[in-house]
């Protein structure tokens, strides 16, 4: 770097003015997270597994939406691409919920768990597989939720902090299923339908 800085200074100015006579030296203290190579700026960050196999480069972000963890990771993949803040969304959604639930409680676990599925979201242009057909086209999103203390988690396993055991039964999942049913079902059904409508089906 000296023999570059010194190698600049004695050549003429950059408009054709005399060259350099003052000498600048710069200590850069190490940084915590930032370290210097030559002109780049590096920084070492953990990536899981995915992004190191696939390559991936971005910004990444974690969801827990339980049974709905894969369609709301949808809407934010389409939302992105839509935007622009994304050329290319990819989706791992891992069986994650069925370590919450509670086996031995028949009314909790018959109607809940979650499902792994993986794919990439990508504008229609770009997608390679769209000339083989082997793709979706997304049409539209639409989300909704609704509160219902017939349903619900109180941290649970994602959270032992606490110095108790985490198989205490208000750590797990909480669910009166008959009565999830009579609220669910209609609410989807209608939610759906109407979304449905509104694409001209």
């Amino acid at each position: 770097l000296a023999f570059q800085a010194g190698d600049l200074l004695v050549q003429p100015g950059e408009f054709g003015g005399p060259n350099g006579n003052v000498w600048i030296f710069f200590h850069v203290h190490p940084h915590e997270y930032f370290r210097r190579r030559e002109r780049d700026i590096l920084l070492d960050m953990k990536i899981n597994v995915a992004q190191a196999a696939l390559g991936a480069k971005g910004y990444g972000f974690d969801m827990n939406v339980a049974c709905s963890s894969a369609t709301f990771a949808l809407e934010m993949a389409s939302n992105a691409v839509r935007s622009g803040t994304a050329r290319a969304v990819l989706i791992v959604n891992p069986e994650l919920c069925s370590a919450q639930l509670a086996w031995k409680d028949r009314d909790c676990h018959f109607i809940f768990g979650d499902v792994a599925t993986a794919l990439v979201v990508e504008k229609a242009e770009a997608a390679a597989s769209a000339s083989t057909g082997n793709c979706w086209e997304v049409l539209g999103t639409k989300l909704m939720t609704s509160f219902s203390n017939n349903i619900r988690s109180n941290a649970g396993f994602l959270s032992h902090c606490e110095d108790r055991d985490p198989a205490d039964r208000d750590q797990l999942f909480i669910q009166e299923g008959r009565k999830v049913f009579k609220e669910v079902c209609p609410l989807a059904a209608a939610h759906i339908t109407a979304h449905l409508a509104t694409l001209g089906f």
